[in-house]
């Protein structure tokens, strides 16, 4: 074939068109396959038809040639000037305030806002969190509130749309820095996905690492290309250090952008700016500062948490843990759920010319610094529920593949009537996944599918499940949903806490011969437990059972009045008023109250 012929191009227009449909049609088999092993796209499974398959009937409709061509003209209208930024900034804010998160599953979401509801109590019950952890998720909520007269939770609420509307800022910005013949579909690729979902008033620190890691790219992008960006750069680094210990994966990213930005601009003298000093002393003063505290956390918690658990033990120590084909499958769950698009690195990457882009560089080292806590970083409640810990290195890939699609845009621009099909592809499965977690019963659904359908889980993954199914359905007054979850939880792991929520459930819920079972077991495996007593003297009242009532109430009354113990009960019953009815009850002899 002549080289003048047209059809004689690179393959990126085919290969882009590969990824899109790659994309769309894992979505749509997830949507339909009965099973947990592509959990990391599955969300719209578990939604009502319409809004299962009618947004993605729309992304397969983009990937015809004529559809995508026809779309050119609102596209590009939308890429121009001011709208975008507008445009994307007022769709982001509508999708966070308007969808929150009622589900409460990701990560430690339902014991932060707990922790947020009570006064005091943060510290204690994070003691590895890092300065503006404490600053962001618990100082500037409580003190807004009071302000404001509003509940910390709302502030939470607030303070996350804000940050998600700066995340579409930046990634249209990213879009200007590398000059995209698209704005629109690469600032989609780096804003969507399921990180972007996290900013509805999650109120932990993993969607600070998220936006700091969005702005290192962006701003490290601009520093390589433009010799601006320095400032942005070093500040965007210094607060990930400093808010969560999972920004620290940033540094080598971090080191190579300066490295590059170097060999390209400081040995004209660059390198003398107040810029560039703000820029380096800024994260390196952060980074001697915290670094005492990040080895004690590491060493004295991580470690025995995060790398080598009693967990990873079990399964061969760290390497066989790693690359085992249950661990490799969670991690490209992770991947595909944190970037729709992640396909577009492998296949785009070997045929973007030339290769060696400084920036280029610069965004695979970021991708590769966040490789070993994908590997290695065995969180405790299992990838399926703690994918959060991972929104930084979702952002690193998210910055690649847009870049790579812009250069796909550039290099070929028969490639431009995919643009709509390239937004919709990041766009329907992040909405798709708002809704899911939005709706508390589709969440509930796809959580119980992923106890029982394959593949097999670890034990730990399924009890850290089942404490998640307990605990919500305490907060929703499912009192017997949350006795099953937790005496699934007891016989595996018979722990004083899975044995007294089990008992208390029950108890509310009326059933008690199951709660004098929990409470029985739960005296018998700690005897200094005064909630085990209290509980099988409640019981054996409401039983009738006088033999066991003057057993349990010897016990209780051994227990000193004020001290540790009855306090803990005290404020136990003051969080259940259901649970004080009970007592109350008992305490007078009367028949237990209706449930």
């Amino acid at each position: 074939m002549d080289a003048a012929d047209p059809r004689a191009r690179d393959p990126l227009t085919p290969s882009l068109h590969v990824v899109l449909a790659a994309a769309v049609a894992a979505e749509v088999a997830a949507a339909v396959v009965p099973t947990m092993h592509l959990w990391g796209l599955n969300a719209s499974r578990f939604l009502p038809p319409l809004i299962r398959f009618a947004p993605l009937l729309l992304a397969v409709a983009a990937l015809v040639p004529w559809v995508g061509r026809a779309a050119r003209p609102a596209v590009d209208g939308l890429d121009q000037g001011w709208r975008l930024p507008v445009a994307l900034v007022a769709v982001t804010v509508a999708l966070l305030a308007l969808l929150p998160d009622r589900l409460g599953f990701v990560g430690d979401y339902l014991l932060r806002m707990g922790v947020l509801s009570e006064p005091g109590g943060f510290a204690a019950t994070f003691p590895q969190a890092l300065p503006l952890d404490f600053v962001r998720h618990d100082g500037l909520p409580r003190a807004a509130a009071h302000v404001f007269g509003v509940a910390p939770g709302t502030i939470e609420r607030v303070l996350g749309v804000l940050e998600g509307a700066a995340l579409a800022l930046l990634a249209v910005h990213f879009a200007r820095v590398i000059a995209a013949p698209s704005r629109l579909a690469v600032a989609a690729v780096a804003l969507f996905g399921g990180g972007f979902t996290l900013f509805t008033g999650y109120g932990k620190p993993t969607i600070e690492v998220c936006l700091f890691t969005a702005a290192a790219g962006v701003f490290g992008t601009q520093l390589i290309r433009e010799n601006r960006g320095a400032i942005g750069f070093g500040l965007a680094t210094a607060a990930a250090l400093a808010v969560h210990r999972a920004g620290w994966s940033l540094l080598p990213g971090v080191a190579l952008g300066w490295l590059l930005w170097f060999r390209l601009h400081g040995r004209a003298g660059g390198w003398k700016s107040w810029r560039v000093a703000i820029g380096i002393g800024v994260p390196v003063a952060v980074f001697l500062a915290l670094l005492p505290r990040l080895l004690h956390l590491f060493f004295g918690f991580d470690v025995a948490t995060n790398f080598a658990s009693a967990e990873v033990e079990r399964q061969g120590g760290m390497l066989r843990a790693a690359f085992s084909g249950l661990r490799l499958l969670d991690v490209a769950n992770v991947i595909a759920l944190l970037c729709p698009l992640a396909l577009a690195v492998p296949v785009l990457l070997p045929q973007v010319k030339p290769l060696r882009r400084p920036e280029l560089v610069f965004l695979a080292g970021l991708v590769l610094s966040f490789v070993p806590s994908l590997l290695f970083v065995y969180v405790t409640q299992g990838p399926f529920r703690d994918w959060d810990a991972f929104a930084g290195a979702g952002a690193a890939i998210s910055l690649s593949a847009a870049w790579l699609i812009a250069e796909t845009l550039r290099q070929e621009p028969r490639a431009r009537s995919l643009i709509a099909a390239i937004v919709l592809a990041t766009l329907v499965p992040t909405l798709q996944l708002l809704v899911l977690h939005h709706d508390g019963e589709a969440g509930m659904a796809r959580t119980r599918a992923f106890l029982t359908e394959p593949p097999r889980r670890t034990e730990a993954q399924r009890l850290a499940t089942l404490d998640f199914i307990g605990l919500r359905s305490m907060r929703l007054h499912r009192w017997a949903d949350a006795a099953a979850a937790y005496h699934d939880v007891a016989v595996v792991a018979p722990h004083p806490r899975a044995l007294e929520f089990w008992g208390v459930n029950a108890a509310i819920a009326g059933n008690d011969h199951e709660a004098e079972s929990a409470f029985a077991a739960l005296a018998a495996r700690d005897s200094t437990n005064l909630m085990g007593w209290v509980g099988l003297w409640m019981c054996g009242t409401f039983l009738g059972d006088s033999e066991e009532v003057r057993i349990a109430r010897a016990k209780v009354g051994s227990f000193p009045p004020g001290g540790p113990e009855a306090r803990s009960v005290e404020e136990k019953a003051r969080r259940l008023p259901e649970l004080s009815r009970l007592l109350e009850a008992a305490s007078r002899g009367e028949k237990r109250p209706a449930p």
